[in-house]
């Protein structure tokens, strides 16, 4: 695989995130669902957008955003 091809595919994954998830990832606060619940959600929209995001990934996403807000 050449360079050319790399960039060709980082631009699409690019392309199709934007399309996608304009506004990124929405995650629930810890007030409207516990971690498993929002760690669903958020394998959910993932999976809308076409996207696999394994159980332990949506959970690391719950969390940085929970720690965020605390």
């Amino acid at each position: 695989m050449s360079n050319g091809d790399v960039e060709n595919i980082v631009k699409c994954i690019k392309k199709h995130l934007r399309n996608n998830f304009p506004k990124g990832v929405c995650v629930p606060s810890p007030d409207e669902a516990n971690e498993d619940g929002a760690t669903r959600f958020v394998q959910k929209q993932f999976k809308e957008a076409g996207l696999d995001c394994p159980r332990d990934t949506a959970r690391g996403v719950v969390r940085r955003a929970w720690d965020q807000v605390r």
